[in-house]
């Protein structure tokens, strides 16, 4: 008797067809005949090398998704926000002014926004003759 001579789920086994797999297969494997060839594979939920031991698969932690203090942006317009010990602190980008969680502006837009002596120039208060008058002049 050979292979040949059994069916593809059996296979000779000392001059008789029997079951392969009885004693092939490790803890938690279980084991298919293919081609009268036993194969191994570790049950569903398991891992591991079947005709030895198969251990339970371990779970990938799911990622806990951290809250960010600045998504939503807590802040006004034409200021950013900057996570500090875990909450969004918002200031006003360079050359604004203003309260930055409700909104920055130009230092001014108008020659009236400034100070009489000074002059609305790039949208900030400046001299508006720096070095050609004198003081109060």
């Amino acid at each position: 008797v050979s292979n040949s001579d059994c069916t593809y789920n059996l296979a000779c086994i000392n001059q008789k067809c029997g079951d392969p797999c009885p004693g092939t297969c490790g803890a938690n494997a279980e084991c298919r005949v293919v081609s009268h060839s036993p194969q191994c594979v570790c049950v569903v939920g398991y891992t591991g090398d079947p005709f030895s031991f198969c251990s339970l698969q371990q779970a990938e932690p799911i990622p806990v998704e951290r809250p960010t203090p600045c998504i939503p942006s807590p802040c006004g317009s034409n200021a950013v926000c900057r996570e500090q010990n875990g909450a969004g602190a918002c200031t006003c980008l360079p050359d604004y002014v203003g309260n930055p969680y409700e909104g920055c502006r130009p230092e001014c837009t108008l020659n009236t926004d400034c100070p009489s002596n000074r002059a609305c120039i790039r949208n900030k208060c400046q001299d508006p003759c720096p070095g050609t008058c004198g003081q109060n002049a």
